[in-house]
């Protein structure tokens, strides 16, 4: 089996590091640069191998965490403190676009179901 496409990281330095998958066939990811300490997040159609958005950054450089794909929305988890990776705060992107739907600073994610969101 040949491979349909592929997807390479922008510099030497740059690793992809979480990929989550979409039940709407969206391949959403991380790139991290580890020397520089930044992280950045993607987003692939599955069926085509198009790049949908790359470059997104979260308010913290480093310290957050991809942590549910659903059809329509990525949450992204931040962390109290660097040091100490407990929940705390989610931002929650687009999943075709990238454009933040919303933030909210103060509360951890616990999970999904259709139409809500567990906090």
């Amino acid at each position: 089996m040949s491979r349909s496409w592929t997807f390479e990281t922008r510099t030497a330095s740059e690793i992809v590091w979480k990929l989550l998958i979409s039940p709407a066939g969206i391949l959403t990811g991380e790139e991290r640069d580890v020397e520089a300490k930044t992280g950045s997040l993607f987003a692939i159609d599955v069926q085509t191998g198009r790049v949908l958005w790359r470059g997104v950054r979260v308010e913290e450089p480093w310290w957050f965490d991809s942590e549910r794909a659903t059809a329509e929305t990525l949450y992204v988890q931040s962390f109290r403190q660097p040091d100490l990776p407990e929940a705390k705060g989610i931002t929650a992107f687009d999943l075709r676009t990238g454009v933040i739907r919303w933030q909210q600073p103060d509360f951890a994610l616990l999970g999904t179901l259709p139409e809500r969101v567990l906090v």
